[in-house]
């Protein structure tokens, strides 16, 4: 093999090793995550690079059964079920947006991670954006 195609070989070989350390990370991540709720309530689906220019996305997709957290209806009209989803978006942000998260996306040069919640038929429940400054 010569120099040049070893070279070409080696570079595109680190590539795919980093490529695949970050989404093994959110993978890693995104499993003890849903590991470390009450009767393992959630479960990472995916985790899904969707953007590379301008910026590096990533979104993890969990999904779960539990009522508990599921959004209420009629929150348009009622104010007290308003609030309660609110407080719901606000607990899952602060558990997926970690300090943890925040190291992994500095360390990849990851500039967002969502967290995409969902009903076992695909309904997005919470949705929680995550930026290593934020």
């Amino acid at each position: 093999m010569k120099k040049s195609s070893f070279a070409l070989l080696l570079f595109f070989s680190t590539f795919c090793a980093e490529a695949d350390d970050a989404n093994s990370s959110l993978e890693k991540y995104g499993k003890q995550l849903a590991g470390s709720t009450k009767n393992n309530a959630i479960t990472l689906v995916s985790v899904t690079e969707t953007m590379e220019q301008p910026m590096i996305a990533y979104v993890l997709q969990f999904k779960t059964a539990s009522e508990e957290l599921m959004s209420e209806p009629n929150a348009e009209e009622n104010e007290a079920a308003y609030w309660r989803n609110l407080g719901k978006t606000e607990v899952w942000s602060a558990k997926f947006c970690t300090v943890e998260l925040k190291k992994i996306m500095t360390e990849f040069k990851i500039d967002m991670v969502s967290g995409d919640l969902t009903d076992m038929q695909g309904d997005t429940q919470r949705m929680s954006l995550c930026s290593p400054r934020s």
